[in-house]
Formats: structure tokens, sequence, C-alpha cells
């Protein structure tokens, strides 16, 4: 066909897939945009230049009309070739047809992928192109171009079909090397298409781009004064809008971080809150906002004096068992549809996802050794795989629902149980072939069964009566039963609803004393009975929770615990002796897990908190998991963490024991502070206690102090007062006086250092009042009659400050003792000259923090949510905080402090069931930090140390229902009620602490993905 005739210069051939089909529009607009440099016989090229390509992909033996025409009348066939292309029948026909119409020397290959011998159609690998009358040469060695990157060359490349299925960023990230290369592999494209020489076209385009280049540089400089300045804008208007995408962006993932961090994913929380911080720069208009909220983020999961949600591991398994690796380093549970995820079992980062079920995973085991692991699902496969390969060792064929899967005989024997309609087998699978070495079948029903972990043998309880006996020891080699015990003589029912009808089923059994032994449950006897001869060595009797395992033994603390509805008994193991009730409210008690190295028990309730005892004391009372009734609980093997999950949730939680930043934990509650923050008072339930240095660096002074009147803690602590110098203890007395036999309103006195205790007579029930800032004075404002300042040496007035008459909530002295306030339960705040006792002014909400020459006064005051800074008459400052008031309810006991030194604020709401204390950044308004003490009995109290870097707070109280005060009863009185200091970390010690948490995890990508995030 004439050159004149022809309507397209190319034809590009290719699959519908990625990247064919980007490469092939790539080379499309390359070719129809290319500018054919001077010096190029234009004879042999018409431009702009057409191409054809074909964007349908259709059955080969439906090929169009129109598409034979646009063959017909394209001079070349341009194929992109890649390992899919000689799938394509399509492609093949298009080739076979272009060199049926226009032979092959017009015929120009392009590979992407692959070598020429398994990326070619077939058509393509015979095609001969004659470069001379003389010679002919094989095509595929004289390839028109190149657009394979050497990462696509490499022996591990997976393929660009993998990749399109897998792993769609990564075929992003090789599709634009491709298309790179493409500027140079554009001039052997475009010697074939106009039949020149590769090199000579390269330098003549060089050549022109150079000209071209020379002319708009000059334009441009004689341009550039009259497009200076728009440019300028326009950079300007560019960087404005790019700086504003960034800060909205990380403000949408800090928002991200923080429902992370408050539904208990803290670690991820944290990665979170530095990924939205990575383009964020000190310049930047949200910078300071982005910091504190990144620091509020950090903060949450580095205060705590007991457990904390570090973490939560998304299974996206509807069963989710787990199991822990021997060293305690990872945990196994089944991920998703069809895996098992190896998980780090502190920073819960998925290790590995190991395949191979075609079901999801319901039970994970470990090997003792660490080697192996097995995991059982509902496809009825049960799979070996070695951990240090992660490669299939052996799959164990059975039917059935698994039941359980356990390592015994230190780790000689794998133990399975599986239960189908009729009947429940058991097999001993031999650890060294993973041979099935004995196999029983029962076909009674079971309620409980527990695998001997020294020889191979079950013991059964079924769940039906048979003939009294229902715990049954099997021989699993043979199914020989070995013993049946039963039926056990109960002493008399207490019930009184029919109690002639006792229970003689064993509800649940563990064999205890290296299985010499074992202990029962029957009603609500536990019950030790001699293994091989069934003789009764002990039975106790008590109350215990039927529904749920009542044991938790240890047999090296000679100790066992039991599970009752809402308390857990500590026994002896030897002689079942009672030796501790430990009382937990928050619900009905569920399931529990012990530690040995830490003595520490864990306790979940159905309402899904958790309680954690530990020698002797409850150190956390109804912890709230997040979410679900955890049933499944283990501790990591040095106590650092608890991890717990509800089956049904798909999720595991990581709780992190250790405390974080404690400077001190005090087993007392406490009463108040200094105004100069230097003295602390506290109650052990007996006496007071008087600390005067920095928190934990002194030892706490006894004082004699009367105590009698508050008896296991003090429920007005917010009427004490302590002078600066500690010599001085001022609190309320008012009340009912036996010994006059009426109501009196006083105050009284206690002088620390002379131990002497004295009256100040009232008018008023409730008064307000203070220790001046020098600790020789008391203030006093009562309801209808002028404030009086007392000398405290002699108790005698010295002067009334006639303008200053009412009660109020709080009464506090500026730092230099010039002025004070008087915080209303109106919810206004006053401020009075101190020499003249005249109203400086009247502010809305509550005063914190006054300083300065009452005429230039400094002024820290909060208005509901709304922090206010004052200097003189105007307000230099306001603070909207981070606070919602449906969190906790507001109350007359609650608590607000403020320290100028680092701007931190301490709120603390005594409202509702519980305390809620929440420490915000006073600069940005934003909450570092919510605590939530267990503390039920009184009023929760707080402070700031006095140089602001530590603060402390009343965290958790509990106590025996039993009155100390009660002779008649005779038993002894349990007590504890504790404060928590914190050291507050800087921003620096907080970055550094929050990374060191993480254990250097890292976001997947598929986390990423999930977050918006590209891959970088």
């Amino acid at each position: 066909m004439p050159m004149e005739n022809y309507k397209y210069k190319a034809f590009i051939s290719y699959r519908h897939t990625k990247p064919d089909s980007d490469i092939a529009e790539a080379i499309h607009r390359m070719i129809e945009t290319f500018k054919v440099p001077k010096g190029v016989d234009p004879g042999k090229a018409s431009t702009p230049f057409r191409v054809f390509r074909d964007r349908e992909e259709l059955a080969a033996r439906n090929l169009t009309d129109s598409i034979e025409e646009a063959l017909r009348t394209s001079e070349y066939l341009i194929v992109i070739c890649s390992k899919r292309t000689p799938l394509s029948e399509w492609c093949a026909h298009e080739i076979q047809t272009f060199r049926q119409l226009h032979g092959d020397d017009k015929v120009v290959p392009v590979l992407i992928e692959g070598e020429p011998f398994e990326s070619f159609p077939e058509p393509l690998k015979d095609l001969k192109w004659k470069r001379s009358d003389e010679e002919e040469e094989i095509i595929q060695d004289v390839l028109a171009a190149e657009l394979r990157p050497a990462s696509v060359q490499a022996k591990d490349f997976p393929g660009y079909e993998t990749l399109e299925r897998e792993d769609p960023q990564a075929l992003t990230a090789y599709t634009k090397e491709a298309l790179a290369l493409l500027k140079t592999e554009k001039y052997r494209i475009m010697a074939g298409l106009l039949k020149c020489n590769y090199g000579d076209l390269k330098q003549r385009d060089k050549e022109r781009r150079m000209r071209l280049v020379m002319v708009v540089s000059a334009l441009l400089s004689a341009l550039f004064l009259v497009f200076g300045i728009f440019m300028f804008n326009a950079y300007t208007q560019a960087e404005a809008a790019r700086r504003e995408a960034v800060q909205n962006s990380a403000s949408v993932l800090m928002k991200s971080a923080a429902d992370m961090s408050n539904a208990g994913d803290r670690i991820k929380a944290i990665l979170v809150a530095e990924e939205a911080m990575k383009d964020i720069t000190a310049d930047m208009e949200s910078y300071k906002d982005l910091r504190a909220r990144t620091n509020a983020v950090f903060s949450n999961p580095l205060y705590s004096s007991g457990a904390a949600l570090s973490t939560v591991l998304n299974t996206r398994n509807i069963f989710t068992f787990f199991n822990l690796s021997p060293d305690g380093s990872s945990v196994a549970a089944g991920t998703g549809a069809d895996s098992v995820g190896l998980y780090d079992s502190k920073t819960g980062e998925l290790l590995h996802r190991i395949p191979g079920h075609q079901q999801q995973v319901k039970l994970v085991s470990f090997s003792p050794d660490g080697k192996y692991l097995v995991s059982t699902g509902f496809d009825s496969r049960t799979l070996v795989h070695d951990l240090s390969t992660l490669e299939l060792v052996k799959e164990i064929p059975f039917s059935g629902t698994v039941m359980a899967s356990q390592f015994v005989m230190n780790g000689e024997y794998l133990c399975l149980a599986f239960q189908d309609a009729i009947s429940s087998s058991f097999y001993w699978v031999r650890s060294e072939d993973w041979s099935v070495a004995h196999s029983i079948t029962e076909t009674q029903g079971l309620s409980s069964i527990r695998f001997s972990n020294q020889r191979p043998e079950i013991l059964m309880i079924y769940s039906s009566e048979l003939g009294g006996q229902n715990l049954t020891r099997i021989d699993a080699t043979n199914g020989q039963i070995l013993r049946s015990y039963g039926p056990i003589e109960l002493p008399p029912s207490d019930s009184t609803y029919m109690p002639e009808f006792q229970d003689l089923r064993f509800l649940q059994a563990h064999y205890v004393d290296d299985e010499k032994a074992i202990l029962g449950l029957i009603e609500d006897n536990i019950i030790k009975m001699d293994a091989q001869t069934g003789e009764v060595l002990y039975m106790t009797k008590g109350e215990y929770n039927h529904e749920n395992p009542p044991f938790i033994i240890a047999q090296e603390q000679n100790l066992f615990f039991t599970l009752g509805t809402s308390e857990v008994n500590r026994h002896n193991l030897e002689n079942g002796e009672l030796e501790e009730s430990i009382f937990l409210r928050g619900g009905i008690l569920k399931a529990m897990a012990y530690e040995k190295t830490t003595n520490t028990l864990a306790v979940s309730h159905d309402s899904g908190r958790i309680s954690l005892w530990q020698d002797g004391v409850i150190t956390d009372s109804e912890f709230d998991f997040g979410g679900g009734v955890p049933q499944e609980m283990e501790f990591l093997p040095d106590g650092s963490a608890l991890l717990a999950s509800d089956h049904m949730k798909a999720q595991i939680r990581i709780l992190d024991l250790l405390p974080k930043n404690t400077i001190q934990s005090i087993h007392a509650q406490f009463i108040a502070s200094s105004q100069d923050r230097s003295k602390r008072l506290y109650y052990d339930g007996f006496a007071f206690l008087l600390d005067d240095g920095f928190p934990g660096e002194s030892p706490l002074h006894k004082l004699n102090l009367p105590s009698d009147r508050w008896a296991a803690s003090v429920r007005d602590a917010q009427n004490f007062r302590i002078s600066n110098d500690g010599k001085w203890i001022v609190l309320n007395d008012s009340g009912y006086s036996e010994e006059l036999g009426k109501n009196i309103n006083r105050l009284k006195v206690y002088d620390v250092e002379k131990d002497s205790l004295e009256n100040i007579d009232l008018t008023d029930f409730e008064p307000v009042y203070q220790i001046t800032p020098d600790s020789k004075q008391l203030l006093i404002a009562e309801t209808g009659v002028p404030a009086r300042l007392i000398d405290l040496d002699t108790k005698a007035v010295v002067r009334e400050l006639e303008g200053v008459t009412g009660s109020g909530d709080h009464m506090g002295f500026s730092v230099d003792g010039k002025s004070f306030y008087l915080n209303r339960l109106s919810g206004s705040a006053q401020l009075y000259d101190f020499e003249t006792g005249m109203e400086i002014g009247l502010f809305p909400g509550e005063i914190l923090h006054s300083e300065g020459d009452p005429q230039n006064i400094r002024l820290i005051y909060l208005d509901n949510e709304t922090l206010y800074k004052q200097r003189g008459e105007g307000i230099t400052e306001t603070v909207e905080l981070d606070f919602v008031s449906a969190d906790a309810a507001m109350s007359f006991q609650d608590l607000t402090l403020f320290d100028p030194l680092n701007e931190h604020l301490f709120v603390i709401r005594n409202g509702g069931d519980r305390a809620h204390c929440y420490l915000f950044d006073g600069e940005s308004g934003h909450l570092l930090k919510a605590f939530h003490p267990t503390v039920t009995s009184y009023e929760v109290q707080g402070f700031f140390s006095q140089d602001g870097n530590a603060i402390g707070m009343d965290e958790y109280f509990n106590t025996s229902p039993i009155d100390p005060l009660d002779d008649s009863i005779d038993a002894e009185y349990s007590y504890m009620s504790g404060t928590t200091v914190y050291r507050l970390l800087d921003e620096n010690a907080l970055i550094e602490q929050a990374r060191q948490l993480t254990g250097g995890r890292t976001l997947t990508q598929e986390e990423r993905g999930e977050l918006g995030l590209t891959k970088q």
C-alpha cells in the first residue's frame, strides 16, 4: 500500500492488563506527540502521526471489520510483550493478520517483562526481519525496544500478574520505572517507524531540544520581569495550599490516633501519631496544636500504676483462641479466614502470616521446645509448621470439630480431641514423626476432659451420672477404665429448698500433686482424692461458680484459687483450708489466670472488667477491658503483661502490667497539700501521715492527730488545710458533740510541733478558710459576719475584713500573700486585696492561681471548659479544653489544680459512680492523660509537687465488709487504700519512652492502606 494511503502510522497490540495497558497508552501518546527533528528525510514521515490502539478485549473469533480495517491502514504494528501476552488469542490474530497484509519487517516488538522465548506470542517467534537482500535476522535478537527495569529482570521478580493480584502498590512503582525507560527507548521505537539510524535520530532530537531550550530561555528572560511577581504569588499560594493540605491530613491522622488510643490500641496509636507529624514543621500554623495532641497520644500508655491497655490484635477470626510461645515472645492465633498469625506478644506486631487452611483456624499450640506450631481449623485439617522456616511439616487428617489441642509428656506427644454429632475422639500423636500412637472413641456425653502430662491417660467428666460415678480415668492406649470415682458422701445441704436432693456429680476435676491426687468439685464441696485409690484426703465447703472453671492451681506455691460469684478464695493445697477471701466488685466473676513469679491473679467479670490481685493487695479493681468479656487470659512468663480474649470478639488485647513513671505508691489516702505544695497529708486508715519533701524522697511522719471519727477513710478531706511550714493543720470539726449533747460549729487547729489540739468557735456550719502563705495566720469567712484574721499561736482575732462575708467553695492566697480569692458555690469568684479587704474584681467560674501586685495581678481562672489567663484588667489568652462533660458528672467535691511552672491543669470530677481525673496541657487545652481511679468510698483528691514535675492522686481503695470497730466479730480487718505519684515527662522524654514502647514496630502495608496512606 502506498505511504499516502496509510491512515495510521502504527497499530498497538497489547493485553488489557496492568502494566501492559499503561505502557501501551504511554507509547501511543509518545508517537502522536513526537517531533521529527530536522535532517530526517521528510519523505519517511508525515507528522503529526496517528496511532490506533484497541481498547476493547474481544474474542479472537469475533475479529471485527473495523479492527481489520485499522490493521490494513496501519504502516507499522507495535506489540507490547509480557509473560501474559502469549495467552491472548486476540494479540496472536492481530500479529498474524498484520503479517499477511504487510509482511514481517514492519512489526516492532517492545519487551516489558520476561525473555523473548516466554513473552513473544507464537506468530512473533518465527518472525524474520530482512535487513538487506543478502541477509535476514531473527527479530527477537534485534528488539525494537526494551522497557524492563533491572528489578524486573531479577530472578526473584514475582511477575506482573502476581503483583497485580497481591501488591497493586508495588505494581504501580514498577510501572513508573518502566515508563522512565521510555524516555530513551522511544528513539529505538521511532527509528524503526522512521526507518532511520537510532543514534542519528537521538542526536538530532537532542539538538532540536537544545535549540528549543535556547529559544524558550530567551523568551523567559524577556518575560521574567513581567511574570515574576505573578509566579511568586502563585508559588506562595501553592505553598500555602500545600501546607494547609499537609496540616489537614495530619489532623485527620491524629484524630485516628486518638480514637485508637482511647479504644486501647495505644502502641498503634503512637505509630499513627508519629506518621501524622512526619511532614509537620515547627513553622506551621497547627504545629503547637498537633504537637500537643501527639503528646496526649504518647502520654496515654506512659502513666499507669497497674494494668493499662497497650494494644489490640485484630485477628478477624470469629473464634479467637490464642497460645503463647514457651519463651513468651510471640503469640499465635487464627487470623482471617484461612491463616495463622504470629504476633509479637508485647507490641502486637504481626510477624508472620502462615497460610494453609481452607477455613478459619480454631486452636493453635506451640510445642514445648518452641520448634513447631500446630493449628487445627474448621476445615478438619491439623497442620504442623516448622517455626524456623514456616514450612509445612505434616498434615494430620482428622474429622469433626476440634475441642482440644495440647502437648504432653514434655512434648513427646500431641493430644487432640475432636467431637462430632455422636462421639468424641482422642488421639496421641508422636511429635517425633507425627504419627498416631493411640486413639480412643467415647460415645458418652462429656462435660470436661483433662490430659495427663505424665502418661497416656485422660481424666473425663461425663455430662450424666453413671451409677453415681461420672468422673473416670481412661487408659489412652486401650480405652480401658483405670478408675471411676464416687459416689462421695457429702455433708448435709444447707439449702432450705428440697435439701434431700443432692447432685453428686463432679462438676470440675484437675490433677494435682504430680498427678498423684485429684482435686474435684461436687456442688459446693471441694474434694481432694488419692488418684489411685479414690480415698478422700479432705473436703471443704464454700460457694463456687459452677458455670465456669473454678480452679487455678499453683503447685509450687502449695495453693489453689477457687472462683465464686463475686469473690476469689485462696486455699492451702495440702489441707484445703481457706487462707483468704478476696471480694471483687464489678459483676459475676467469669475467668481467672495466675502468674506465680509475681504472685498475681487476674479475674474477669461478666461486665467486661478485669481485677488484679498481687501479694495480698488488689492493685486494680474493675479495670475496663474495652469490649466483650475476657474468657481466656494468660500472663507473659515475666508477669509484665496479660493477654486476654473474648473468643467471640476477633480480638486479643494486651494489658501492660508494669508501672509507668510512678515515683511512689503510698498505701494511704491523700488528704491535703499546703498552698506552696511542699507538704502533703495522708491517712492510712489508722493514723495521719505528713510528707514534707519531694514525693518519694522523704519518710512519712506519723501524727497524733485524732482519727477515730474517720474509721477506714476520711470522707471530708477537702476540709483540711496545711500551713506552708508544716506546723499547722486546720480542719472543720462541726457536728454533733456527744460530750455537750448538741450540734457545735468549730474548727480544730492542730499544732504538729507541740502535738496539741485547740478549737476555734464558728457561727457558720460550713465556713471557708485558709492559712496565710507566711504560716502565721488563719483567714475565716462565714455567712452573715465579717471575715476574721486569727493568729494561729494565740488564736486571737488580729483584724476583721468588713467587706468579706459569706461562705464559699474554696479560698486561696496569691503566691506573695498580697491578695486572696473566694470561689463561690454560685459559680463565680471574687478577688480581694488582703491588706485593705477591698474587692478587686468579680470573675466567672473559679480562680486557680494568682500572683503579683493587686493592681497588675496575674490571674488564671476556669469557667466551664475554658481557661482564662489575665494580666491586670485585660484577658491575655483563652484556652478551650478537650473536655467532654458527659464523661464524668460534676459535683461540689470536684477539685481543680493549676501548675503555673509547666502550664498543666489537673481536674478531678467526683460526681457519678466513680471519679475521673484529667491532666491537660494548659497552653493548648488538649487532654494529656485521663486517669480512672477505682476509689468509690470517698472523694478523690490530688496534688502537684512543688516544682510541678510530679502529680499524685488517690487511685485505689478496697476494704472487707467487716466493720473494724465491731468487737463482736472475731476477724482480721482487711483495708487497703492507695495514692500514686507520677513523674511528669517533658516532651523529649515523652517521645523517647513512646518509641521504646513500640519496640521498633512499624505500620504494616495493610494498616497503612486502612489509614489511606500510600507505600513509602
